[in-house]
């Protein structure tokens, strides 16, 4: 081993940090890195990569308190072995044809993510969109109010049923990170 100053390194599911050679340190970065560049296109890419973390990490406790060098590195990073995308996984390409434009999102959703959903689809503010729909759900009413109050609430009763409805069509996306990742258009304009 070389007189090389150890560079601590954190690991996910590891309190304690790793001591690392610098070039054992780069050696784990730049696998890291390979991985997430392999993993781009899969949703699942960060809990991948944690769980590569913790595989690592555990091999590395196995190799006591001293500091790993760049060999043992290698050699820990063997037995993981390399990352490749699953075979068996749809490519994400073909996945683009089944996600919609319009969609509801659920992380983030204050109701049924529907705004949410509008929000990612058209890259308007969320906020924007809440409030328009509040504002014409609540000034339609009250333009409506004059000629009769059961028009008026006939109109308030259709604003809630189409957001109903919406919520109910509208299939489900986790997030608005994923539906970008997964949709058509944006895809489209990428390539």
């Amino acid at each position: 081993m070389t007189n090389e100053t150890p560079v601590s390194m954190r690991l996910t599911g590891h309190q304690k940090p790793f001591r690392l050679t610098p070039s054992a340190h780069r050696e784990l970065l730049s696998y890291l890195a390979d991985a997430r560049d392999e993993l781009a296109d899969d949703p699942d890419d960060d809990e991948t990569v944690r769980d590569l973390e913790v595989s690592i990490g555990d091999q590395l406790s196995a190799l006591g308190d001293n500091p790993v060098d760049a060999g043992q590195m290698r050699s820990t990073l063997n037995q993981v072995g390399p990352v490749v995308s699953e075979p068996g996984k749809p490519d994400p390409k073909g996945i683009e044809d089944q996600v919609p434009t319009w969609c509801r999102v659920l992380d983030g959703k204050w109701l049924t993510g529907v705004c949410l959903g509008i929000s990612a689809a058209t890259e308007a503010n969320v906020a924007w969109v809440r409030a328009i729909y509040v504002a014409v759900t609540l000034v339609g009413g009250a333009l409506l109010a004059p000629f009769s109050e059961y028009v008026m609430l006939i109109f308030f009763g259709l604003s809630v049923l189409i957001y109903l409805t919406l919520s109910l069509l509208l299939p489900p996306v986790e997030s608005v990170a994923q539906y970008r990742r997964l949709s058509p258009r944006r895809n489209a304009a990428r390539r």
